[in-house]
């Protein structure tokens, strides 16, 4: 039974491990692995000292089933799914215990199939079961490189795997070498050691490919939280900027227009008409150039103005109907962000359209049961609109919106609905200061 106990351990691990590479999982590999272990023992020693009177095949159905519920309540996949990942389990099973059994009998020179059993009743079988070991993680390692080769682009993950190949089959090279030289002398405390080593062993390799997988992840996320970092930053200067120029033009355009009044004033008391007339039409294109009210926020309403007025912006007819954004207790900097990154991630997507003439920006905003409701619509085709790039500094903008709608306490959500976009952003606003 100790044997078989270690045995299953690394089995059991080459299942989790397995899985982990083609579904989902719901829990962290040692959830999975205990609770898929206590209950497969326990049916081990029922087949063994309790109901040993029932055919091996009703044990084996049993332990099949007990790998489908497995698949099914601890990963994210479909019935159909979990069916094929169990039978890719045992078919690798079943493919290694074949060479196995030919190499014990080799080995050691004797008929195997007089002895062969299920349980461990012989040392030549508690020896092939080490060997089977070494070759089904071999088997393991190449259905989960077939299972990542399109989806997984990493090399460093892939030369991890490779590297716990090649252990493995140094190992198996050993275990060849050492059985064959000691094929008269072998006994079941020297094949308890080594597969006691063995198990531990691969215990220690699979541990490590995780340890460097998770630190991998790490790196990755640790890296987009600097790119968004620099992209908040990059967010508020431009704010910031497009505030002052909205101020400057502002304030330009009254000192203007009042010094046009002093000279109007100045050439009508001089009685120059002509001066007048030049003055008067000055006068009258300036006041035709006034700064466009698109809210009540002056400083959304400057970020929208200098980002409408960009060459890109132009393309694509925008139409701006901003209520409520007034004075909400919401900070201006998150308001202004929201609106900046929606605003470019729906204007990304109109440019990338192949009919630019169908092309439109819908950008609507109000106040409801305290909630205040930005929603921003847009064309698209295909599934573009629904993600943005990923590059430095920039790229991160519908993540930084999500971000804005927990802090304050609300939702985000994005949906494509018969060729539109459709980008809804709730935030907490608590009713106006």
């Amino acid at each position: 039974m100790l044997i078989y106990g270690l045995t299953l351990v690394v089995q059991l691990i080459c299942g989790v491990f397995l899985f982990d590479h083609i579904g989902r999982n719901k829990k962290n590999f040692l959830t999975v692995f205990i609770c898929w272990y206590i209950p497969f023992m326990g049916i081990q020693a029922l087949s063994l000292y309790v109901l040993d009177f029932l055919p091996n095949s009703v044990y084996t159905a049993v332990k099949m089933a007990l790998c489908f519920v497995i698949i099914i309540v601890f990963y994210e996949v479909s019935l159909k799914r979990s069916l094929l990942m169990c039978l890719e389990f045992t078919l690798l099973q079943i493919v290694v215990e074949v060479p196995s059994i030919l190499l014990v009998g080799l080995l050691f020179e004797v008929d195997i199939n007089d002895i062969y059993s299920p349980v461990n009743g012989s040392v030549y079988i508690s020896a092939g079961r080490v060997l089977l070991l070494n070759l089904f993680v071999l088997a393991v390692i190449s259905a989960v490189f077939f299972h990542i080769r399109r989806k997984d682009k990493k090399l460093i993950q892939k030369s991890d795997l490779l590297l716990i190949a090649v252990f493995d089959l140094l190992m198996f090279f050993f275990l060849l070498v050492y059985y064959r030289v000691n094929r008269k002398t072998i006994n079941e405390t020297d094949n308890t050691i080594l597969l006691a080593f063995q198990a531990l062993l691969f215990v220690l390799m699979f541990s490590e490919y995780y340890n460097t997988l998770y630190a991998g992840r790490l790196a990755l996320k640790n890296h987009e939280l600097e790119l968004l970092k620099e992209q908040q930053d990059s967010n508020r200067a431009y704010c910031k900027l497009a505030d002052e120029k909205y101020e400057e033009i502002s304030r330009l355009r009254r000192e203007i227009t009042k010094r046009l009044t002093d000279m109007k004033a100045l050439a009508v008391s001089g009685g120059t008409d002509e001066a007048n007339a030049i003055m008067e039409d000055i006068n009258n294109t300036l006041g035709s150039v006034r700064a466009v009210a698109y809210c009540e926020n002056k400083t959304v309403n400057a970020v929208l103005t200098v980002k409408l007025n960009s060459a890109e912006a132009a393309l694509v007819p925008t139409q701006v109907i901003l209520k409520d954004c007034g004075e909400l207790d919401i900070d201006d900097y998150d308001l202004c962000s929201l609106v900046s990154n929606l605003y470019d991630n729906a204007l990304e997507c109109c440019l990338s359209m192949k009919n630019r003439q169908d092309a439109f920006i819908e950008i609507k905003s109000a106040l409801e049961n305290d909630y205040f409701i930005l929603k921003v619509v847009n064309p698209c085709e295909g599934e573009a609109g629904l993600s943005t790039k990923k590059g430095s500094g920039h790229g991160y903008g519908l993540k930084i919106v999500k971000d804005i709608c927990q802090r304050n306490d609300g939702s985000f959500i994005m949906k494509n609905s018969g060729g539109r976009v459709s980008a809804i952003a709730c935030l907490k606003a608590g009713g106006r200061i």
